[in-house]
């Protein structure tokens, strides 16, 4: 049974990330074609793909920012 299980969430992993990618690779042409309704669902989907790459790359960015700082206040506590 838990074969079954990841067996299942494997296959879920697979469909979304082939979900992604074609969303991504999808040309103008493509999303013309597309009602309003399903441009509201992939405009939708590339959001909130925006927003998680925005929350992993954030810890990040705010790391640099402060290390940033923190080099430059004790190269002008050196210089001074």
């Amino acid at each position: 049974m838990l074969w079954n299980v990841g067996c299942t969430e494997r296959l879920q992993r697979e469909k979304d990330e082939t979900e992604r990618r074609h969303l991504e690779e999808m040309s103008e042409d493509e999303y013309d074609a597309l009602t309003d309704e399903q441009k509201a669902a992939v405009d939708q989907h590339r959001l909130e793909i925006k927003k998680q790459r925005i929350h992993r790359s954030a810890p990040s960015s705010l790391c640099y920012a402060f290390l940033k700082t923190f080099y430059l206040k004790e190269l002008i506590d050196t210089v001074g």
